[in-house]
């Protein structure tokens, strides 16, 4: 499966590492007044705590 997936033209994932988001990035580019940034990353992480993280959940959310 994976050697066909990697030549799929569509799934540029597999042919470079992962961009993670983590809450201290995703905090940082709000203070910097950056918008819809969210779409520069493959994945975003909230450190499982959702009451902790819910502004900036809702606000990935906006920006999807």
């Amino acid at each position: 499966m994976y050697s066909k997936l990697i030549v799929y033209p569509r799934l540029r994932v597999l042919n470079r590492p992962i961009r993670r988001l983590e809450t201290w990035i995703y905090i940082e580019h709000l203070q910097n007044g950056d918008k819809n940034f969210i779409s520069k990353y493959d994945d975003a992480h909230f450190h499982r705590n959702y009451h902790n993280n819910l502004k900036l959940i809702l606000d990935a959310e906006m920006q999807l």
